[in-house]
């Protein structure tokens, strides 16, 4: 009788410890006191560069002699981000899980870039925590650089919901060359993208209502720039 007790006792207990932390353990606002080991990744963020700008430059090229060249920067705008995924804390103060990411340049040259990362979190406070996180960008829809590209990001959260971000990015720039006849050449050149960018993040349930607003006014502009083009 005693052998059946322990054996429910221990069945109980791995139960407890298995198949209780899928929905007891999932939090929003996660704590490094609580019992909170899994929580969402929902960070919609607002940032603008402060590095130079890639310059693109056409030649046109008689043989080796260059006939003219003409230079322009690309012109750069607000970036919106959105940073979706988990993250599972591994002991008292640290996390670690992955993320996609997108980034949208409004009034810019840039396009949408995506791509995926790793994270790592530590807490320094009760709620203030470092996130740290790289990783590769693998969409580029400008046409100006290639893919794939490198993303490192770092976040101050000062509360779950409220970040100060400062993220890296680079892209290579294209190097294309079209041939002619009579000794003819056009050389399209853009240098490599070197972007560091500042701003803010919102993360938690507020980071998602970032997402619904940021998604109706990307398209809003993009139906205003659409239209005012016509």
């Amino acid at each position: 009788m005693s052998h059946r007790v322990l054996v429910l006792l221990f069945g109980a207990c791995i139960s407890v410890s298995v198949f209780e932390p899928v929905h007891a353990q999932f939090c929003w606002n996660p704590r490094p006191t609580s019992d909170c080991r899994i929580f969402p990744v929902t960070q919609f963020g607002v940032q603008y560069r402060v590095s130079r700008s890639p310059v693109a430059s056409d030649t046109s090229m008689i043989g080796d002699s260059v006939s003219y060249v003409f230079t322009d920067t690309l012109a750069t705008g607000v970036q919106f981000t959105s940073d979706l995924g988990f993250m599972q804390s591994v002991s008292k103060n640290y996390a670690i899980g992955a993320s996609s990411y997108f980034g949208l340049e409004l009034g810019g040259d840039q396009g949408l870039r995506g791509g995926f990362k790793f994270r790592v979190a530590r807490w320094i406070g009760d709620q203030t925590r470092i996130d740290l996180s790289t990783g590769v960008l693998l969409l580029e829809t400008s046409d100006h650089f290639n893919t794939p590209g490198f993303i490192a990001t770092a976040d101050w959260r000062t509360a779950e919901w409220f970040l100060i971000t400062t993220s890296f990015e680079y892209l290579q720039g294209k190097h294309v060359e079209n041939a002619a006849s009579g000794g003819y050449r056009q050389v399209y050149r853009v240098g490599d993208d070197l972007g560091f960018h500042v701003g803010l993040k919102l993360g938690s349930y507020a980071g998602l209502i970032g997402h619904g607003v940021g998604v109706v006014a990307i398209a809003l502009v993009a139906l205003a720039l659409t239209y005012s083009g016509d």
